[in-house]
């Protein structure tokens, strides 16, 4: 697991979950937007 360390609370933070996270909303986020974008078009 690669981790960090957050200097001010010190909480370990796995790296690669974190950056799943971010692409799975990121993937949401388009989706959201195509599905708008076709329903203001209709």
């Amino acid at each position: 697991m690669r981790a960090w360390e957050c200097p001010n609370c010190v909480n370990m933070n796995n790296r690669d979950l974190n950056a799943s996270i971010n692409i799975m909303f990121e993937g949401v986020k388009m989706y959201m937007e195509r599905e708008l974008t076709e329903l203001q078009l209709n």
